[in-house]
């Protein structure tokens, strides 16, 4: 019983190591509707008119690209379309790559 006990206790710290390296990454398109000192805001409307509406925080790692070639935040504008790869941390939704289309 203690061995089965010691294995599974290893299986979920195992879990619980690995799970710290994953990025777990979601994926939100629109428009630019606000641009602040290290975030922005992205509008989206569906199909239905239906408005969702994502605020994404900018760090040092956050990838900028307009076609294929590199950007900066600084590149980013009001009304620009963009595709967001983000995570989440806490509560703050973590811009990892934007895709600038213009």
């Amino acid at each position: 019983m203690i061995k089965l006990f010691t294995k599974l206790l290893a299986i979920v710290v195992i879990i619980f190591f690995l799970s710290a390296f994953i990025t777990l990454e979601d994926n939100f398109s629109g428009v630019v509707t606000e641009i602040g000192e290290n975030s922005f805001t992205v509008e989206s409307e569906d199909e239905d008119g239906n408005i969702e509406t994502k605020d994404f925080v900018v760090n040092d790692a956050t990838k900028f690209f307009i076609g294929d070639e590199e950007a900066s935040f600084e590149d980013l504008e009001d009304d620009d379309s963009v595709s967001v790869s983000f995570k989440t941390e806490e509560e703050n939704l973590i811009a990892l790559k934007v895709s600038i289309d213009r």
